[in-house]
Formats: C-alpha cells, sequence, structure tokens
C-alpha cells in the first residue's frame, strides 16, 4: 500500500499531479479481516471523515497485485451512493489516469456506485469522466451523472464494433455497435480540418442492444468529403452518461478513380491497335490504378495521382498508322510500275 487515507483526524491528500504507478502490491496486511496491502490507495470512510483531492494530470494507474490485477484507488464505501468517494478540485487534463474500485461494485440491486464529486466551487463534469477507468474486470464501467453531477460506476455500456483508431473509411461508412437496450447513442463526426463542421445524431438502441450511425446521409453530396475525422460516441440511459467513446479515421475517396477504371475497361482496347511505347504507359498506369483501388490503405493523395496517370496515360494512347498494301514505310512502293509514255504529237 502506498496511501491510506484513514478516519482520524479528518485527513487529506490533494494530487494535482505526478504519478503513482508501476508498483507491485504483495501485501498482505488486513483491515476488519479485509486484505488492503494489494492496493496502491486505501481510502476508508466517507468524504466528510477522508478526502483524496484529484484535479489536473494526476495519474494512479499500472500498480498491480500479486495476480497481475489493477488495484489502484480502493473506496472502502459502505453504501453504493453518498458513500466513500474521490472529490474534485479543479478539471482533470491531459495525462492523467485513474483506476478506481469499490468495496460495494454495481449490480442489480446497486446499479449506480459514486466514484468522484466535485468539491467546493467545482462541478464535475463529463469530460472529468474520461480520466477515470474501473480497475475491476465486471460490465461496470465509468460513466457520468448528470442529474448529480457525479462520476459514477455503471453497468452502463457502448462499444463501437468493426472500427478501430486511425482506420481508413470509404465516403459512404456505417457505423455500428452495441449498447445498453433501449437506451440512446449520441453520435458526433468531426472534421479536423475545421472543427465547426460536424454531423450529430442521437440513435436508439434496440432490443437486442445494436445500434447504427450512417453519417454520409446527413451531407448534401450524399457522401462524405476526403480527410480527418474525430469519432465521438456516448451512451444515455436514464441521465446516466458513459465517458465518451473517441476515435480517429480517414476519409479516403476512391469512386472517381473506379469510374475511370470501369470506363476503360468498358472501351475493350487493344493491344494491337496502338504503338508499343504508349501501350506499355497506359497498361502500368492501368494496373497501379487497380493496385491502389485494392489496397485498404491507400491514402487519399495516392487515389489523386493514380487517377492523374491513368487519365494522362490514356490520353497519351497512340493510335498505329495502317500503311497500304504494297506500300513500305518510307512510302516508296514495292509492286512493279507500267510507265506509259504519251503521244506528244
Amino acid at each position: 500500500m502506498i496511501v491510506a487515507l484513514g478516519l482520524s483526524g479528518g485527513p487529506r491528500f490533494e494530487m494535482s499531479g505526478g504519478e503513482i504507478k508501476g508498483n507491485r502490491l504483495y501485501g498482505t496486511e488486513l483491515y476488519g479481516n479485509e486484505t488492503v496491502g494489494n492496493v496502491a490507495v486505501n481510502m476508508r470512510g466517507t468524504a466528510s471523515q477522508a478526502r483524496f483531492e484529484f484535479s489536473g494530470t494526476a495519474y494512479v494507474y499500472d500498480n498491480l497485485n500479486s495476480d497481475g490485477e489493477q488495484r489502484n484507488v480502493y473506496l472502502k464505501n459502505t453504501e453504493a451512493r453518498d458513500s466513500a468517494y474521490l472529490s474534485l478540485v479543479d478539471s482533470m487534463e491531459d495525462g492523467a489516469k485513474v483506476g478506481v474500485y469499490a468495496n460495494i461494485m454495481p449490480d442489480d440491486a446497486n446499479p449506480i456506485v459514486d466514484v468522484a464529486i466535485g468539491y467546493g466551487s467545482y462541478t464535475a463534469t463529463i469530460e472529468d469522466s474520461s480520466y477515470f477507468v474501473s480497475d475491476k474486470s465486471t460490465d461496470a464501467t465509468v460513466a457520468y451523472d448528470e442529474v448529480a453531477k457525479k462520476i459514477v460506476l455503471t453497468p452502463v455500456d457502448l462499444e463501437v464494433l468493426d472500427l478501430d483508431d486511425q482506420q481508413i473509411v470509404d465516403p459512404k461508412p456505417t457505423i455500428s455497435g452495441k449498447g445498453t437496450p433501449n437506451s440512446k447513442v449520441r453520435v458526433k463526426l468531426i472534421s479536423e480540418s475545421d472543427p465547426s463542421v460536424f454531423i450529430e445524431d442521437e440513435i436508439e438502441v434496440d432490443e437486442d442492444g445494436n445500434w447504427e450511425f450512417t453519417p454520409w446521409e446527413f451531407t448534401p453530396e450524399g457522401k462524405l468529403q476526403s480527410g480527418n475525422y474525430t469519432l465521438e460516441a456516448t451512451l444515455i440511459k436514464e441521465g446516466i452518461t458513459t465517458t465518451p467513446v473517441t476515435m480517429n479515421i480517414t476519409v479516403v475517396d476512391k469512386e472517381d478513380l473506379q469510374a475511370k477504371v470501369d470506363e476503360i475497361n468498358g472501351e475493350n482496347l487493344q493491344e494491337e491497335d496502338y504503338t508499343e511505347e504508349s501501350w506499355e504507359e497506359f497498361e502500368r498506369a492501368l494496373t497501379s490504378a487497380q493496385a491502389v483501388l485494392d489496397n485498404k490503405e491507400a491514402t487519399q493523395a495516392e487515389v489523386d495521382q493514380a487517377l492523374t496517370n491513368l487519365e494522362v496515360a490514356r490520353n497519351n494512347l497512340q493510335e498505329v498508322v495502317p500503311i497500304a498494301p504494297g506500300v513500305t514505310p518510307g512510302g516508296i512502293t514495292s509492286q512493279p510500275v507500267l510507265w506509259l509514255k504519251a503521244d506528244m504529237d
């Protein structure tokens, strides 16, 4: 155990930066027949009896017990709500991370368990909740209680399927996922080049826990413009909002390149109709264009260059000029010629 906050004297521990991490916790100390030596921070009592105040870039994570499990901040709560919890005295900032679990974890009888609440003049926000994670491998996840303005643990959950951070997608992507049935998912797709440009929708999660978002249907062009976007998704149910799921995606538009390849293939061009040099250049450009179309990791710059190269090569195809029978390439006939002398008298 690294830090212990007891009940006597109203102890207060403030952390606005720094790190408690990388510790291996093999302690076997007991408190009330409960092992407390294998956690980094042990907090007992209510917030009025002991306070752990967080803000800034405080980092308490990657502290493992003897089984290799995350055991960072332990709340010795006696009730699911208004018992032991952390205090936020100011906003959490990039670089912060706090792993937390509690004596009473969420279940059917206690679906919501307090984790942190604003203290003094500060009110906890949903942005603050993104810096907390649940240490326990349960169905519980960190969320935000919009009514009580608290960070909580709850079984309400959200997942984005078949989409990875930094993934390349086409201009008409379907973004789908799983969530708590009969809840809502608020999804926002933000342009990286101009954050004032975004698409937002609120989607019903069906009885099987499925939801689907097709952002391109909201655009005048009927497709997303190429470029980088940030996807933010939160699940909302009965005033509880999950920590946002955030990932970056890149839209690459291959439609013009595909259309050009299809157009050329439809022309049924024949190699013998064109000069050797121009045909070889054209064939290289067409092969390269198809390779870019087949490459799921191709960038927009590669797509645009492949289209330009293909258009130039197609326009530069030179037809073979037919030669009349019996005429050599120099224009001199190879056939016998009969010359007639006209009578001038």
